[in-house]
């Protein structure tokens, strides 16, 4: 989720911003307050404690909603849900909190954490968990290693997400997207196939003779534009296929970046031959209409999508087109590799409820909301038990997602997102770089990197 970043993932981290959710201090929401109209949800206040909780990802309302009905019912503490989009949360929570207000929980995300933990807006919740004898280990949640720091912890892991795949059948048939190879130096059989299904506007293929390039009717792939450092749902697979890793060491809160990796450059030589080749759709496209219609509107066969976006790709969302998924390239080192990553539940310093808070964080990551949260099959559950449930739900409605149940279960091709402190400065001159720049089919990979890397690891040096 997703999830810089996206949960569906945008994140562009902003500094500066202005209200989003009825706040422990009282002030009003700008966001869409939920509620439930079962009975639970409507009953008698037994604890007398409301908490404010918020949320971005509007498909998983109904989810975390159930949750609330539940930790209700079991605690009596209600759970007031508050929905708002991607980007206005993030900077209407930033403002509230640079003004000392804000709601007592929100749906954290490790691009932007530590800046939260650095500026003491996190509640650390080993002592409370201590008290109420919650051991997360027991929860058998693989990832809750993320939300942790200096012996302390800032949430527990309520998903896990990786990204895979998206074609459209129209467009290509499952035994071609079977067992893709890719290699810098010509693509592999995904580069060919790209090539394969771009196809110009006289209905010649970007791998046949006369092929036109500058007027193209559907391109064989397109990018998620506004990717950020991380490059998630765009570039990273690749570069992790080369048995590269944003930071050294490849840990949590590493101080030094590797945007300057000679693998890094052959990584963006290869996307911007594809760009100049007229084979990936123009990142403006991306940009300016968004992933979704791209695909809709069948000016693309191919993209990257996280499982976050499942739902929206289904025959139910009324599309014009019909999808399904296929696992990632095996790269040169073998492996499909991709991050998977997580948002917690985090207690924010200014509720006045910091222990009732505690207890819903443990919830959700229970058995108790983590099965509420599988049965919707809107995203994958943080325990891993719990993907069956996903798989088979989503198979009832005709969406095959084995290709994320099985990256999922592979731990070698899993990597963390990089989480280190200065997210705000590293994505806005990430942005820069890559969706500025190398994405467009311009500049020099080697030059571009090396301006990044010096841009980035000048801010662990400054003190």
């Amino acid at each position: 989720m997703p999830m810089f970043f996206k949960r569906g993932t945008k994140v562009v981290l902003a500094s500066t911003i202005a209200a989003v959710a009825t706040c422990a201090s009282g002030i009003s929401l700008t966001g869409t307050v939920l509620g439930s109209n079962t009975a639970a949800a409507e009953g008698v206040n037994l604890s007398g404690v409301t908490l404010q909780a918020i949320l971005w990802d509007p498909t998983q309302v109904a989810s975390y909603q159930a949750c609330a009905d539940a930790f209700k019912q079991k605690t009596g503490i209600t759970v007031k849900l508050t929905q708002a989009s991607w980007s206005q949360y993030w900077s209407n929570l930033l403002t509230e909190l640079a003004a000392g207000k804000g709601p007592d929980v929100i749906t954290d995300h490790v691009g932007y954490y530590p800046q939260l933990v650095s500026s003491g807006q996190l509640v650390d919740l080993a002592p409370y968990f201590k008290a109420d004898g919650y051991d997360p280990a027991s929860s058998g949640i693989t990832t809750n290693g993320l939300w942790q720091r200096d012996g302390k912890i800032y949430g527990i892991s309520q998903d896990r997400d990786a990204v895979e795949l998206l074609y459209n059948t129209k467009d290509v048939g499952a035994n071609q997207v079977a067992d893709l190879t890719w290699n810098p130096t010509n693509g592999g059989t995904f580069g060919a196939l790209v090539k394969h299904l771009t196809v110009d506007s006289k209905g010649v293929r970007g791998d046949q003779p006369g092929f036109n390039k500058n007027n193209v009717k559907t391109y064989g792939f397109t990018f998620e534009s506004g990717d950020g450092i991380a490059g998630q749902s765009s570039w990273a697979t690749f570069a992790l296929d080369m048995g590269w890793y944003w930071t050294s060491p490849d840990k949590p809160f590493a101080t030094k970046y590797n945007m300057a990796d000679p693998r890094l450059v052959k990584v963006f030589s290869w996307i911007q031959s594809m760009y100049n080749g007229g084979y990936f759709a123009p990142i403006a496209r991306s940009a300016s209409l968004g992933i979704t219609p791209i695909m809709d509107q069948n000016l693309a066969a191919m993209t990257f999508q996280g499982a976050w976006t499942i739902n929206s790709y289904s025959a139910a969302a009324d599309k014009n087109q019909h999808y399904a998924w296929a696992s990632l390239p095996v790269g040169p080192k073998g492996r499909t590799m991709t991050i998977s990553n997580s948002l917690a539940q985090s207690v924010l310093s200014v509720s006045s409820h910091k222990a009732d808070a505690a207890k819903w964080v443990e919830f959700v990551g229970s058995t108790g909301c983590q099965s509420l949260v599988a049965a919707k099959a809107d995203v994958f559950p943080s325990i891993p038990s719990e993907a069956a449930v996903v798989a088979a739900t989503d198979s009832a409605h005709g969406i095959n997602v084995a290709p994320f149940v099985k990256v999922l279960a592979a731990p070698a091709d899993l990597v963390a997102w990089p989480i280190t402190n200065y997210g705000t400065q590293i994505n806005n001159a990430a942005t820069v770089a890559f969706d500025d720049t190398l994405l467009r089919g311009s500049g020099n990979p080697a030059t571009v990197l090396s301006s990044l890397n010096s841009t980035i690891n000048a801010l662990f040096t400054k003190g």
